[in-house]
Order: structure tokens, then sequence, then C-alpha cells
């Protein structure tokens, strides 16, 4: 009962409607490996 009233009621749809919708949150599990396969371009 406690934990329910901690959190905030949900706006009106008239509110919901007027403010734009929050940006997506994209959040990689682990950064993208280093292109290993690609060729490294060799100044020498």
């Amino acid at each position: 009962m406690q934990g329910r009233a901690s959190f905030p009621p949900p706006p009106p749809p008239s509110v919901r409607m007027m403010r734009p919708p929050p940006p997506p949150i994209m959040r990689p599990s682990r950064p993208p490996p280093p292109p290993t396969s690609a060729p490294v371009p060799t100044s020498s």
C-alpha cells in the first residue's frame, strides 16, 4: 500500500497529447566490436 502511494499518478490524456513524446532511451548492452575484419590502410 505505501509503495503504491509513493508512485505519482499518471498525467491526464490531454496533457499527454500536448507534451512531445520522450526520446527513446537506447542503451547498448556492450559497445560494438572494432572493425577487425575491415582492411587497415597501410600508409607505408
